[in-house]
């Protein structure tokens, strides 16, 4: 399963200015045009922003959705109740995914119902340890790598990409996760984490700090055009869209196969919904994904017929 949303935006200027070649004797307007041309054409990707659950491991989020369950039942709430709550804010920083939870409106209701009054701080702080001592003890057991991963990562070091880690995990659960799914063939060249960016998602601070790593890793600055954010959930499609990066979404292995079993439909149409350019089914697929985008940049000068029949080719 393949979808691709078109890149309407970018690619309508690029026609518009190869019109105005043909129609105006403008030296000017074709020299801008030109110009227009060489940027989309050089802006290939350079670094890829990679999501940590539901990517390369922990396929369908299966260890933060156990402690979120743990946490919010350790206020009286029914998992049942609020499973919607956790899996459509899954991607952010865990205690403001909690928080996000229990301040709801829902959420407000249902702890209001067990405990005649409205919840306050202490019953996120008291809620997080709880996530805190599953979910860490769940890591230090393991960490399953998603099939496709390892291969996948060879190849994207092979197209010569800078690859960092991106997370709503802590810094002690980021590396837990990281040393598992290195000895399993996929190691990052960084990570970043909501404490080292001053907030997680769908804010763009990680994303910043991917680019500022990748420079201090490759010497290069690095344009929000030549990266690309892989991720499962909507929280991070947002955060690439914020950040200005192009967004390839995964649908078969992310945390919303909870929320809707096997429909590729519904779990691709809430990753486009948030932003996503392209879905693809796992990891396995995104470096043919990112090489069919790069395809597309060298290649700016495109007719809308022309990059219709390409996208209609990647459904």
């Amino acid at each position: 399963m393949k979808r691709v949303m078109a890149l309407g935006i970018v690619l309508a200027s690029v026609v518009n200015l190869q019109a105005e070649i043909g129609s105006s004797g403008d030296i000017t307007e074709k020299a801008r045009a030109l110009e227009l041309q060489e940027t989309l054409s050089i802006n290939m990707i350079k670094v890829v922003n990679i999501d940590t659950g539901g990517v390369r491991g922990d396929k369908n989020c299966t260890q933060p959705v156990k402690a979120f369950i743990a946490a919010v039942e350790s206020l009286g709430l029914k998992k049942d109740e609020v499973l919607d709550l956790i899996y459509g804010n899954m991607g952010m920083s865990k205690k403001p995914h909690l928080r996000s939870i229990i301040f709801s409106e829902k959420g407000k209701r249902l702890f209001s119902a067990v405990h005649n009054r409205d919840p306050q701080e202490a019953d996120v702080d008291k809620a997080y340890t709880v996530f805190l001592d599953i979910q860490r003890g769940l890591l230090q057991k393991g960490y399953p790598i998603v099939p496709g991963c390892e291969a996948a990562h060879k190849k994207m070091k092979q197209m010569g990409l800078t690859v960092i880690g991106t997370t709503g995990y802590d810094r002690e659960m980021c590396d837990l996760a990281n040393t598992w799914l290195a000895k399993q063939g996929s190691v990052v060249e960084a990570s970043i984490t909501p404490e080292d960016a001053g907030g997680g998602r769908p804010a763009p601070w990680q994303i910043h700090q991917v680019m500022k790593k990748a420079y201090e890793l490759t010497g290069e600055y690095i344009k929000p055009s030549e990266v690309v954010t892989i991720d499962d959930t909507p929280a991070g499609m947002k955060a690439g869209r914020n950040a200005g990066t192009w967004c390839i979404g995964i649908a078969g292995t992310s945390i919303l196969q909870n929320q809707y079993p096997n429909d590729s439909t519904k779990i691709s149409d809430a990753l486009f919904a948030a932003g996503a350019h392209m879905v693809v089914n796992s990891i396995a697929d995104v470096p043919e994904a990112i090489e069919s985008l790069n395809s597309h940049f060298k290649n700016a000068f495109v007719s809308p017929e022309t990059f219709n029949a390409w996208a209609a080719s990647y459904k």
